[in-house]
């Protein structure tokens, strides 16, 4: 959902809050997501991730120092998993910006 938030991508927000609060997730995290930095509401694992996500979103090179502290966060399958998740969403994000799905529109 982060990366969502970046790139725009309306019709992902609103389905990714959608099926997160269906599945449990904490209003406060959702709401709170764009300015995670500064919000308590996240582990630590989830900290590495949120700023593998945006390291990788933003398009920066991806130094030796940056890749080991993220799989000393997270494990290197993990790393794999979420790096392929993260170049997933973002084709996702362009291909729902491209098509524009009515936002509102989705049920979980």
């Amino acid at each position: 959902m982060r990366l969502s938030q970046i790139n725009q991508c309306a019709f992902c927000i609103d389905m990714h809050s959608k099926d997160a609060l269906s599945q449990g997730e904490n209003q406060e995290r959702i709401i709170g997501l764009s300015a995670w930095r500064d919000m308590p509401f996240y582990s630590d694992t989830e900290i590495a991730a949120l700023n593998w996500a945006e390291h990788l979103n933003a398009g920066k090179t991806v130094d030796d120092n940056s890749y080991q502290k993220v799989v000393e966060a997270l494990g290197e399958q993990a790393v794999v998993d979420l790096t392929i998740a993260i170049n997933a969403i973002n084709s996702w994000n362009r291909i729902a910006k491209t098509f524009r799905p009515e936002v509102g529109s989705y049920k979980p």
